[in-house]
């Protein structure tokens, strides 16, 4: 919520999870992004693009994991569709 920027009302709120281990998808950009997809359906205020929302989920894993992760798991997470090859140009 600290990166959100957004005024968010009180929740209560329980994290399920599917996500297999090893799956090739890092379970923690899946839950910043669950997280940043619930806040937007919370609030009704979104994310200016989701270029912009894999970067906030980044910051938040660098400010409070203190993981100084790339963003290909917060895009791919944000951006990913069944049988569709995503590009990412990280340059």
């Amino acid at each position: 919520m600290f990166h959100f920027r957004q005024p968010v009302p009180g929740f209560n709120a329980v994290i399920h999870t599917n996500v297999p281990v090893g799956s090739g998808l890092s379970s923690s950009a899946a839950l910043e992004v669950a997280t940043l997809t619930f806040l937007q359906q919370l609030t009704g205020k979104t994310i200016g693009s989701e270029s912009e929302a894999a970067k906030m989920c980044q910051r938040a894993e660098h400010t409070f994991a203190n993981v100084p992760c790339g963003i290909m798991d917060q895009l791919i997470a944000i951006g990913g569709r069944a049988d569709h090859a995503l590009l990412i140009d990280c340059r």
